[in-house]
């Protein structure tokens, strides 16, 4: 399961360059939610003091990476080779809030069976259940673009993230998320 083709506004840039050229009309918190370098979900319910609820779209166990559209990734970001994986869709609702696309490729090799059924469940946030099994989570290589993803009814550009999720230090995901307009 590829990650959503993306339709670039603005290509990938580091979140500091990209918010000082177009996120003018952004405040404080939207920045700081962007810019978010450690659990995104966990920053969304102590901001909006209510908790983050997946909605599994699909998932599937792979053992190598399918082939992904253009741009999404680039040579920074890549999963090791041969490595299996869980690539999962999913949409996180914060009620009244946001809504946010999340493209998760999941490294399953080296998890214990506890957790591997945790993330195959889908119902829970990554970076809540790493973060309440007291593990470290921070994201490098984050990144941000403004695209559009037609195929998931989103026509207008919104503001998209990827990133390298490192648990224990550990690099244990990559993702892509995508802020959707509230219906």
């Amino acid at each position: 399961m590829p990650a959503p083709a993306l339709q670039f506004d603005q290509h990938w840039d580091d979140p500091q360059t990209l918010l000082a050229q177009r996120g003018e009309g952004l405040n404080a918190d939207w920045r700081a939610l962007l810019g978010c370098e450690g659990s995104l979900t966990a920053a969304l319910q102590a901001h909006y003091g209510a908790p983050v609820l997946v909605s599994l779209v699909g998932q599937v166990v792979m053992d190598d990476a399918a082939a992904e559209p253009a741009g999404v990734w680039d040579d920074a970001l890549q999963l090791p080779f041969g490595a299996r994986h869980l690539a999962r869709d999913a949409w996180l609702n914060s009620p009244g809030h946001l809504r946010v696309f999340a493209h998760s490729q999941i490294l399953l090799d080296g998890l214990d069976a506890d957790t591997q059924a945790q993330i195959e469940q889908g119902v829970k946030p990554l970076g809540g259940l790493f973060l309440a099994q007291q593990a470290s989570v921070r994201r490098t290589g984050l990144a941000l673009a403004l695209a559009s993803a037609p195929q998931l009814g989103l026509d207008q550009p919104v503001w998209c993230r990827r990133s390298i999720f490192v648990v224990n230090e550990i690099p244990r995901a990559r993702i892509l998320e995508l802020f959707a307009p509230l219906e």
